[in-house]
This record gives C-alpha cells, structure tokens and sequence, in this order.
C-alpha cells in the first residue's frame, strides 16, 4: 500500500513525513542541548582540576614547611618574637 502526500499535508501536520519533521526538530533541540550541557560539563571539569593543582600545590608547600620546621632546632621563647622598639 503506498501512500501520497501533498506538501499541505506535511504543514499541517498530518502524516508521517509531518510526524519525522517533528522528530528531527525535537533531536535537534535534545543535540544543541547536550552540546551545551558539554560545554558546561567540560568547564566544570576544567575547573576541577585546576583547583586540583592549586590544592596539590598547597599540599606540597604545606609539606615542605613542616619537614624544614622539624629538621630546625626548636629556639627557646624568649626568641622566636623579637620586638624591636622604635627609637
């Protein structure tokens, strides 16, 4: 059984060229909506690992001070806060 539709058919929305019509604008919505829900996603994720390496960073100083601190001589209190007076 074959079918024929004239092009009034398809604007009205009738039948199912009209019906694929639809289909495709809907995909096409869903597709420039994942695109952008990719973009964020791909900013989010940028974001992350640069706080990532700020935070490895801060990690790796945070290591360092405590190991010079526990390699250095404790000095006695009368010396760790020196006040200069002004003259």
């Amino acid at each position: 059984m074959s079918h024929s539709f004239r092009n009034g058919d398809r604007e009205s929305g009738c039948g199912p060229a009209a019906a694929h019509d639809r289909l495709l604008l809907l995909l096409n919505k869903r597709l420039f909506g994942s695109k952008a829900d990719e973009q964020s996603l791909k900013a989010t994720i940028g974001e992350l690992i640069t706080a990532t390496e700020i935070a490895e960073r801060a990690i790796g100083r945070a290591q360092a001070h405590r190991a010079r601190r526990q390699r250095e001589p404790r000095q006695p209190a009368q010396f760790r806060h020196r006040h200069v007076q002004a003259t």
